[in-house]
């Protein structure tokens, strides 16, 4: 792309953030800095190329793990911010947010559906949006095929849910307490960062670099 174009494409950017920050400060000012947060995230996304598909996908074709353990260090992160935010929650006496649903077989069977999307797309939702955002075509079509697999697995949820075991949701603080389910959850992500530091360097021949 030309110097030009991408000169172009910036200033329509910057005015499009501006202009959509301004009109929340005129409808809604409490919401701009949700407005803001997603800006950054979406710029760090970019500029990381995070994908949760290569996360899986590079150990295996090219026992690469700096992807995956990028994801795990996201998670982590993810774990504590999520768990402050539901014990501020509790502790005003305000409803638990985020959604605590049951699982079942239909879950390994959507994941298993859902993680062979990815690898024939080529990448993960997020990959597919920054593609989009670099003005990849074929991005175009991932992203519908996203949308309409959405629509059609959730009109067979149901069906889905009422033919395959299950079980009821499982809150790990109501179990365990808080202080214990996010000890269990990080130190299971530390595990997992651990090994795919061993594992890299078993594939390597025992030389890290």
């Amino acid at each position: 792309m030309r110097r030009s174009s991408q000169l172009a494409l910036t200033l329509v950017t910057v005015f499009f953030i501006v202009f959509i920050a301004v009109e929340i400060c005129a409808r809604r000012h409490n919401h701009l800095w949700v407005w803001l947060i997603a800006v950054g995230m979406g710029f760090t996304l970019y500029r990381s190329g995070l994908c949760f598909s290569s996360a899986c996908t590079d150990p295996v074709l090219f026992a690469d793990f700096g992807m995956s353990r990028a994801v795990l260090l996201l998670l982590a992160l993810s774990v504590v911010g999520i768990t402050l935010v539901q014990i501020y929650a509790v502790a005003r006496g305000q409803t638990l947010p985020g959604y605590i649903h049951p699982f079942g077989a239909y879950t390994v069977v959507g994941g298993f559906l859902f993680g062979l999307g990815m690898v024939l797309a080529g990448g993960c939702v997020v990959r597919t949006l920054q593609g989009i955002g670099e003005g990849s075509m074929l991005f175009w079509l991932v992203l519908m095929g996203l949308g309409l697999g959405s629509l059609v697995g959730a009109y067979h949820l149901a069906w889905w849910i009422g033919r395959l075991p299950s079980a009821g949701p499982v809150f790990l603080p109501a179990i365990i307490g808080w202080p214990g389910s996010t000890a269990l959850s990080l130190g299971a992500l530390a595990a997992l960062f651990w090994w795919t530091l061993r594992w890299r360097k078993r594939s390597r021949g025992g030389v890290e670099g």
